[in-house]
């Protein structure tokens, strides 16, 4: 079953009301890296982290969503990041240029 996250998603949150306050901002990225070091310490990559993958709850709690591309890092074949898949917009620079 899946959680109601009746927030909509970060990228619409921002849509509908601007820029985040300082505040808000620093509540959301501390759930958001929170959630990021629950994936790494399970050897799980998102590969596809962006506003729009972000969820918010009724509460503005932060819930990662889409994990259509998500991968479990294997360290023995050390082969996560052979095929660059995403959003290019928010890959990072050393990943697109190879």
């Amino acid at each position: 079953m899946f959680e109601l996250c009746s927030g909509g998603d970060l990228a619409g949150y921002i849509k509908r009301l601007g820029r985040l306050n300082e505040f808000e901002a620093q509540r959301l990225f501390k759930q958001l890296a929170s959630a990021l070091k629950v994936l790494r310490m399970n050897g799980v990559v998102h590969r596809d982290l962006k506003p729009a993958n972000i969820l918010l709850s009724g509460d503005m709690s932060v819930k990662l969503g889409d994990f259509g591309l998500a991968k479990v890092f294997d360290k023995e074949k050390n082969a996560m990041m052979s095929t660059y898949l995403g959003t290019p917009y928010y890959m990072a620079p050393e990943i697109l240029e190879g």
